[in-house]
């Protein structure tokens, strides 16, 4: 079973990629191959599929900032901005499965 899918069972043969970029590069090796990319990490190299809403939902992800301070100036700034509906309409065009 699966902590992020709960009640769906996956090939014992799966593979969880470290990064985005080694996904990218084992979906383009193998033309079998089907993995979860933002869209902001999408090439030529390989064809998106759409997804149904419900599997969107459960392949995002959270951003999370993690500082020892209250962040301060363009840092804090920054922030707010991915925190605000603009900078939330930007992160979802790119990064959104």
């Amino acid at each position: 079973m699966s902590h992020y899918y709960p009640g769906r069972r996956f090939s014992s043969q799966a593979w969880l990629a470290p990064d985005a970029a080694a996904m990218l590069e084992s979906i383009a090796q193998d033309p079998a191959a089907i993995g979860a990319l933002p869209r902001a990490w999408l090439t030529k190299a390989v064809k998106p599929v759409e997804i149904d809403v419900e599997m969107r939902e459960l392949l995002s992800q959270p951003v999370l900032a993690l500082a020892e301070e209250e962040p301060e100036g363009v840092v804090r700034d920054f922030l707010l901005c991915l925190q605000s509906p603009t900078g939330q309409a930007e992160l979802a065009e790119y990064y959104l499965p």
